[in-house]
């Protein structure tokens, strides 16, 4: 009879593969989970009992197993024979499981270095081998003994491996987008922009369990998990809830009362943790950002360099024409939807997007690099909410024809935008005002990675010329007017930009204006000359708006009607004051849209002019007394100013603050008017280097106050 001697220990070094695997941060390796990078070795060690393993006589299999049915040919099952004949399976190469070492330790202990393919599927997998025991004899019997790895085996991405499609050279970047667990996002306007700080928290120990949930069931073919443009596509689709039961659900209307108010998240963690303990229903409630800083999360952490960007004055063209069209009537007012309310194109003061990094073995040559994902769910790609990956480069050529969805990523930093105003004279009723060629992605900012940052003044990046040529250069406009061609309006459209070209006699001008600090008194001026001989009659409408930035719900602040008959060579200029009682209490989010519309009776010379403006508020600041020390309490106090000539109620502050404190909300007193309210806190530092607290506010006055504080932890 053979004497069975089964494996009783498998040492997975889980702390050793993570520091070489650059998985250490993972909190869920210190609850004894294997997180590993594919394209990789990793080591384990495999203990005996009762009689020692003979590399020559005895046999042991290892196998491993990715999803629902593994299949060695689908690349879901690894078969790795350790010893004897056939050892190792297929021939070895960067795209096999194979060992590259196999020995005896202290005769008892059989160590592994194992390689993980660099194109396997990422996620979880299950790990179990079969030890086979030869009777010594010229023509052995082996007897079978099963084994299983119990703890938890990740495998992920892994940018530092060139055989891997998410390779990325440049260290810094590297670092920056898969290593960093916070960052900043801008919102505001492309003339005052506003850093929003985001925890993304990919080592928290809820984001693999919460990814692995989230990629099972999306319907991603478990054989295509280990494809980064699918992973990436369906990462787009599970994000928001619009198909199916996804992470987030959007909300824009402003009714957040059975949720949470978007701009009170300060990272993915904590809405994570609400979608894994509700049992995975959706969390309430998500704009551009806050699926941005989502998706950002889920990449670094399955290890795909990742970072968000957003586009200032971002187009939203529904129908497909590479124009946003908006309407005004003979006074000069705005007609929602347009003349038959089926227009719902729009433009946002900005809007957040990602770019993850990878090879795209799918596209021609020439498509590497940066990629676009969006999880805000604007429109259907594919039957699904869902956009991208579509190359940054073929975005710059204007190669539209590419896959995912490049043909609107495209039109949201090209379009032009289109004043129209009702005209009796005109064949369908109405004629060209304007024409904003250049205004669409004015700006495209993405933050600068942390040793960067160091060196210069600012901490983002402009990287608009990435997507497109310079503005007004000619390679530019035939980028777009070739994408136009094949838009029913093309023809109506180059119609009526020969007819802007008649008379315009009268000079126009609105005063630009960029932030309005909140509470203080601002003036919308209008100037006009005439520049002919002759007398010129001008009439219109100036209206000032509170918008939310995606310009689909506005309150009317002001309104001025204007009739204004000019002599010859006569200037003027038409102040309108807006006082802190005329907007405070309308204010959706903090922008303010200024629209001028104006004709001349004599020449019928049209004009229109928009302006954008962000009322500004104050951030919360921090002070420490002293240096923080890993394992040492110390005190941190945020400052809240209230800024209102009226109390502050109903206050809650969140602070989160990976390695230095818990998440946490807390129940503020009232504030008194233009009172400083300054609240204690303690941090317990566990992790060395520089860490990040960020912070958001809101009251009942007051929403959206938030700021952000580094400190370097040391020993």
């Amino acid at each position: 009879a053979v004497s069975m001697a089964c494996p009783v220990y498998m040492e997975y070094y889980k702390v050793n593969n993570a520091i070489s695997h650059h998985t250490k941060d993972f909190e869920n390796v210190s609850e004894g989970a294997l997180v590993l990078r594919r394209g990789q070795v990793f080591t384990i060690n495999i203990r005996f009992r009762e009689r020692l393993f003979d590399l020559n006589k005895d046999r042991l299999i290892l196998y491993f197993d990715f999803g629902k049915s593994p299949s060695v040919p689908k690349g879901t099952k690894g078969l790795l024979r350790v010893n004897g004949p056939n050892r190792g399976g297929l021939p070895a190469h960067q795209f096999t499981w194979h060992t590259k070492d196999v020995r005896l330790v202290e005769s008892d202990d059989l160590m592994l270095e194992i390689y993980i393919p660099a194109n396997v599927p990422v996620g979880l997998w299950k790990c179990y081998g079969e030890a086979y025991y030869s009777d010594g004899q010229e023509r052995p019997r082996f007897e079978k003994v099963p084994f299983t790895c119990e703890q938890p085996m990740y495998v992920l991405f892994n940018p530092w491996c060139q055989d891997d499609v998410v390779y990325m050279a440049d260290e810094m970047w590297r670092e920056e987008c898969i290593l960093n667990e916070s960052g900043i996002m801008w919102g505001g306007t492309c003339k005052s922009t506003k850093g929003r700080c985001w925890v993304y928290g990919q080592f928290d120990k809820v984001i693999l369990p919460s990814c692995e949930h989230v990629l099972s069931c999306s319907g991603i073919d478990d054989s295509q998990r280990g494809d980064p443009v699918e992973v990436c596509r369906i990462i787009s689709q599970m994000v928001n809830s619009s198909d199916d039961d996804g992470i987030v659900q959007p909300c824009w209307d402003g009714n957040y009362k059975d949720g949470t108010t978007p701009a009170k998240w300060t990272g993915s963690c904590k809405i994570l943790e609400e979608y894994k303990s509700t049992g995975w229903k959706p969390v309430k409630y998500g704009q551009c950002w806050v699926f941005a800083g989502m998706v950002t999360t889920i990449c670094r952490a399955l290890g795909i360099p990742c970072r968000p960007v957003t586009n200032f004055i971002s187009a939203h063209d529904t129908n497909k024409t590479l124009t946003v069209d908006k309407y005004f009537d003979v006074f000069g007012e705005k007609i929602e939807g347009g003349p038959a309310g089926d227009v719902f194109d729009s433009v946002w003061n900005y809007h957040v997007w990602n770019e993850c990094y990878m090879r795209r073995t799918d596209l021609p040559a020439g498509n590497d690099g940066w990629q676009v994902i969006d999880a805000t769910p604007q429109r259907q790609s594919a039957g699904m909410y869902r956009c991208g990956p579509a190359s940054v480069k073929a975005v710059f050529r204007g190669d539209t024809g590419l896959n995912h969805d490049t043909g609107f990523v495209f039109s949201e930093v090209n379009a032009d935008i289109l004043h129209w105003q009702e005209d009796e004279q005109s064949d369908w009723g109405f004629s060209l005002l304007k024409c904003l060629k250049y205004k669409i992605g004015a700006k495209i900012l993405t933050k600068l990675p942390d040793k960067l940052i160091q060196d210069k003044k600012v901490c983002y990046e402009d990287i608009v010329h990435s997507y497109k040529p310079k503005e007004g250069t000619h390679q530019e406009r035939l980028a777009v007017l070739t994408a136009m061609r094949g838009s029913q309006i093309f023809q109506q459209y180059m119609d009526q930009m020969k007819k802007l070209e008649g008379c315009s006699d009268v000079l126009l001008d609105l005063s630009d204006i960029e932030a309005v600090p909140i509470g203080d008194q601002f003036i919308v001026t209008l100037k006009m000359k005439n520049t002919s001989d002759d007398p010129r009659t001008v009439a219109g409408t100036i209206t000032v708006n509170a918008i939310d930035y995606t310009e689909t719900r506005s309150v009317l602040i002001k309104k001025d009607r204007v009739f204004m008959e000019l002599v010859g060579q006569q200037e003027t200029e038409i102040l309108l004051y807006v006082k802190p009682e005329d907007y405070i209490d309308k204010m959706i989010d903090d922008n303010i849209k200024v629209y001028a519309v104006m004709s001349v009776k004599e020449t019928h010379q049209m004009w229109c002019e928009e302006d954008d403006l962000v009322i500004e508020k104050p951030s919360i600041k921090f002070e420490t007394q002293e240096v923080p020390k890993l394992g040492q309490q110390c005190d941190i106090t945020l400052k809240i100013l209230n800024p209102l000539d009226i109390p502050l109620t109903n206050c809650l502050l969140a602070v989160e603050a990976p390695g230095l404190m818990p998440r946490k909300s807390i129940d503020i007193q009232n504030i008194e008017p233009k009172r400083t309210e300054f609240i204690r806190e303690k941090m317990l530092p566990v992790k060395l280097g520089e860490k990040r607290i960020v912070a958001t506010f809101s009251s009942s006055e007051l929403q959206d106050i938030s700021g952000t504080f580094s400190v370097n932890v040391v020993e």
